[in-house]
């Protein structure tokens, strides 16, 4: 689960900064995971 955003910075023209700003999270946590995942299929746990 991702944290909450805060968008009250971000006004209607600033959309893709927003956008963009979603997306590098989403990817920093998806490598995480993927991290997560690769280390319990390494030690036999999936």
């Amino acid at each position: 689960m991702l944290p909450p955003i805060d968008v009250s910075q971000y006004g209607k023209d600033q959309v893709r900064e927003l956008a963009a700003h979603c997306r590098s999270i989403m990817e920093q946590k998806i490598a995480e995971l993927d991290k997560e995942v690769a280390e319990r299929e390494a030690a036999g746990k999936v």
